[in-house]
C-alpha cells in the first residue's frame, strides 16, 4: 500500500510540475540557440552547425539525438516509373463560401490569439539593418521610443540581423484558455 501511494504521489507531483512549472522558449539567432525547456522534465534543443541539423531531446536527464538531415529512402524504380494521371485543380469555384466557413475562420483566429496572449515575454531584442543608411538613421529615434525595459529594438549599419526572444508560459494557462474557448463556442 505504501509503495502504491508513493508511486501515485510521484506521478501527481510530475503532473503538477508539468502544469504549473515554467515552460521556457528561447530563440537566439546570433548564437544559433533554439530550445523549449521544462526544467527537470524536458528539454528540446535544435542544433544547427556545419554537420547539419540535429534535434537534441532530454527527458528526465536521459538525452537522445535525432538527425534531421537524413534523406528519405528512394522508392523502387518500378513504382516511380508508373505514370500517374494528374488531377485537375478544383479552383475557387469549388470552395463553399458560406456562413460557417467564416465563423470557423474567426474562431480559429480567436483561439490562436487567446493562446498567444498567455505567453509572457521575458526578453526580446531585435537588431537589424535595412541596407539604407538614411532609413537606418531615421529609424533610430523611433525605435528608441518603442523600446522598453525588456523589449529592445535597434538598428545597425553592419548588415547583421539578429533576434533574441525569451518567452515563458505555464501549461495550465493554455489548458485554461482552451477550456474557456471550448465552453464559449461548443454550440457551433
Amino acid at each position: 500500500m505504501i509503495i502504491f501511494l508513493s508511486i501515485l504521489g510521484v506521478i501527481l507531483l510530475i503532473i503538477a510540475w508539468l502544469l504549473f512549472g515554467p515552460v521556457t522558449i528561447l530563440l537566439d539567432t546570433r548564437q544559433q540557440l533554439y530550445y523549449v525547456k521544462i526544467p527537470v522534465l524536458f528539454k528540446s534543443q535544435l542544433i544547427i552547425n556545419e554537420q547539419g541539423k540535429k534535434l537534441r531531446i532530454s527527458v528526465f536527464f536521459i538525452p537522445f539525438t535525432v538527425n534531421m538531415d537524413k534523406k528519405s529512402p528512394k522508392r523502387d524504380q518500378a513504382v516511380s516509373d508508373e505514370i500517374k494521371p494528374k488531377k485537375k485543380a478544383k479552383g475557387w469555384r469549388k470552395i463553399r463560401w458560406n456562413r460557417n466557413f467564416f465563423k470557423q475562420a474567426s474562431m480559429i483566429w480567436k483561439f490562436t490569439k487567446d493562446i498567444l496572449l498567455t505567453f509572457r515575454i521575458k526578453q526580446a531584442s531585435i537588431n537589424f539593418d535595412t541596407g539604407d543608411f538614411v532609413l537606418n538613421s531615421q529609424l533610430i529615434p523611433a525605435l528608441l521610443l518603442v523600446s522598453r525595459k525588456n523589449i529592445s529594438l535597434s538598428v545597425n549599419y553592419t548588415a547583421q540581423n539578429s533576434l533574441l526572444l525569451i518567452m515563458q508560459n505555464r501549461l495550465y494557462r493554455i489548458v485554461w484558455r482552451a477550456a474557456i474557448f471550448y465552453y464559449r463556442f461548443r454550440k457551433l
